[in-house]
């Protein structure tokens, strides 16, 4: 054998796509003669690979570091092959050396769920010989396209399905119970903020209680907070019995049920 290498084997390991790395093979001359020799890159994704270290003359007994560059612009697993041929000056006497290498390129979430996280990015991934040597302009890398979701398709169930709600239960029994006809008149009237429906006279009314009071100054606080008490409790009463809750009822409700009363 006229030359030798270090290793016939590269593997990169698990690499983050967008980034380049390299790695590195001693080829050495074994024999008495110089050697001129030449490397060929074999596989089907080989724009992604290519050696720095250009061809050229081997003195006898000295070595050269053959450095492996590798370019991670598309995700998935590769493998390549370099092929090495080394040719005497003084005689036809030739030899030829195959180095395999593999590769994972990975996406950056799945980069970082890897146990080879620790070595993120641009710091060296010493552990193999492999490390980071830049980050590849983002108009060359080439991100894995997602696939479309599928067309829904109509559930014969869904309105029989449960509706997601944010109203507490206790406003969800009161409408509950209501009858049909009422959910009917419910739907095709207007939206007004702050009306009330009332089931019994099929009327919508304005609640008083959410418009703004007016305090007096020199009124009592303490009498202040028992008679807006007295009226939310009223207010709620009423609600409860039938009428349709709206945004300051369903409010004082969950207060009112969730919370402990407030001390004065």
């Amino acid at each position: 054998m006229l030359v030798s290498v270090s290793t016939r084997e590269v593997d990169f390991g698990v690499v983050k796509l967008g980034y380049a790395y390299q790695s590195h093979v001693t080829l050495s001359n074994a024999c008495r003669n110089c050697l001129r020799w030449r490397l060929s890159t074999s596989g089907k994704t080989i724009e992604m690979v290519r050696c720095v270290t250009p061809p050229g003359r081997l003195p006898p007994g000295i070595s050269v570091r053959l450095i492996f560059e590798l370019q991670a612009v598309r995700s998935g697993r590769f493998s390549f092959s370099f092929h090495i041929t080394a040719c005497e000056d003084e005689s036809a006497r030739q030899c030829a050396v195959d180095i395999q290498s593999t590769v994972v390129v990975v996406g950056a979430k799945e980069f970082r769920g890897h146990d080879c996280r620790t070595r993120f990015e641009r710091k060296p991934l010493l552990a193999r010989g492999v490390q980071c040597v830049g980050k590849i302009p983002s108009s060359r890398v080439r991100t894995p396209q997602r696939e479309a979701p599928p067309p829904a398709t109509p559930n014969p169930d869904e309105d029989d399905a449960p509706q997601k709600t944010a109203l507490p239960p206790e406003a969800l029994d009161v409408l509950n119970a209501q009858s049909d006809e009422e959910a009917d008149e419910l739907a095709s009237l207007p939206s007004f903020p702050g009306s009330v429906y009332d089931p019994r006279t099929r009327r919508v009314f304005l609640d008083s209680p959410q418009l703004v009071v007016a305090v007096d100054p020199a009124q009592d606080l303490q009498v202040l907070v028992e008679s807006q008490r007295h009226v939310r409790e009223a207010r709620m009463t009423f609600l409860e019995q039938g009428g349709l809750l709206t945004s300051r009822a369903l409010a004082d409700i969950r207060n009112a049920r969730l919370k402990p009363p407030a001390s004065f």
